[in-house]
């Protein structure tokens, strides 16, 4: 880092730290409010993920996957047959499980650095729970919207990875050859391990998805203070956008009590946000990234395209099937019991396990379909 860099870090800090003296009230209760989203609705929603991904990896699955979904994933998005796992789990899961799935890959040796790179492009997302249960139900009282919003979010993250299927395309590798192809000397070289059993792989998992959780939930503490010290300027939508940009849930919420805006914008910018991802979202896969030699850059290129195409995606949605505004009693102020009235933390687990056993399925069918249809060609 730059000498100016460090120096512009240094101010950053400090300023902060004198709106922490000067209005400790605010930071308080979004410390507090943060604390709750974590407790509530974060945990118990990606921590069954975290660890189910871990044991799935630990078994193998991403080598049997890589056998048999490759001559799906290699002509759609120039991945090995183990990336469908980082492409599904990402897309049910919720930001950042895509990420940690993508470098569990890279550094297993099941991928190859530029491989791993495109997964980050378009495999880390926002999942349903999120966006149909807190942003549709929660936000904008209605789940129909929810969907239309994760339909968009799906579509643009498929089309990114169609887009960065030619990132770093090596002309050396066969679209349908054997998987296990040599890592370059870039890759992570990962002693293999004496199998350790069920129970031993079970504890890693659990001990890597609390190390990950708490990665999370920090960064999740840390920008909901950095939000809560943006200045009101420039009107609603000025602050709405400073705060989607740096903190996907409050600017989403920041947009949807924007009264003044016509539905279909409010929802393509909200659309925008979510597939972005924000500056709180980037910093967790930063971390979780950190150490294995991937780049950032095709991540964050990746959201910000997947943003433009969603918003989009969004519009046209609201154009061609308008819907009714008036049916749709807009929360004036979301708070975390909106959700926790409909669900109990408890509850939130149970339905995330739920999600993974129907990822489960699905990337069974997949793979048996797969099977079939190779077989079918011979």
């Amino acid at each position: 880092m730059s000498k100016f860099g460090k120096i512009l870090i240094v101010l950053v800090i400090m300023f902060f730290m004198v709106l922490l003296i000067i209005e400790p009230a605010k930071f308080l209760d979004a410390g507090r409010e943060a604390i709750r989203l974590c407790l509530d609705i974060i945990i118990p929603s990606l921590f069954p993920f975290l660890v189910s991904v871990g044991i799935l990896v630990k078994l193998g699955l991403p080598r049997y996957m890589s056998r048999n979904l490759s001559p799906l994933m290699r002509p759609l998005f120039n991945i090995p047959g183990s990336g469908a796992l980082a492409l599904i789990m990402g897309l049910i899961s919720g930001y950042p499980l895509g990420a940690k799935i993508a470098r569990e890959l890279y550094v297993s040796g099941d991928c190859t650095k530029a491989e791993a790179e495109r997964m980050l492009a378009f495999c880390n997302n926002s999942g349903p729970l999120f966006i149909i249960g807190a942003v549709g139900a929660g936000m904008l009282s209605s789940p129909a919207i929810g969907q239309v919003l994760y339909i968009s979010h799906v579509l643009s993250a498929l089309l990114v990875g169609m887009i960065f299927r030619f990132y770093h395309k090596p002309a050396n590798v066969k679209p349908y050859g054997n998987e296990q192809i040599a890592l370059p000397v870039t890759a992570i070289v990962v002693k293999k391990e004496v199998a350790q059993g069920i129970v031993g792989d079970i504890g890693d998992a659990v001990y890597s998805a609390v190390q990950t959780m708490a990665k999370i939930c920090g960064f999740v503490i840390l920008f909901a203070a950095v939000v809560a010290a943006i200045p009101n300027f420039g009107g609603g939508v000025a602050n709405a956008s400073v705060a989607g940009i740096i903190e996907i849930t409050e600017g989403v919420l920041r947009f949807a009590e924007l009264s003044h805006l016509s539905l279909p914008l409010k929802l393509s910018i909200i659309s925008f946000v979510l597939a972005f991802s924000g500056l709180s979202v980037m910093a967790q896969v930063a971390a979780i990234i950190k150490g294995s030699g991937l780049s950032m850059t095709p991540y964050v290129a990746g959201k910000f395209i997947a943003g433009i195409i969603s918003a989009g995606i969004t519009y046209a949605i609201c154009i061609f099937f308008p819907l009714n505004i008036e049916q749709y009693a807009f929360a004036p102020r979301f708070v975390i019991a909106n959700i926790t009235q409909a669900t109990t933390p408890f509850g939130l687990f149970v339905s995330s396990f739920t999600v993974v056993l129907w990822g489960l399925i699905g990337i069974v069918t997949v793979v048996v379909v797969a099977r079939a249809w190779r077989k079918f060609r011979a």
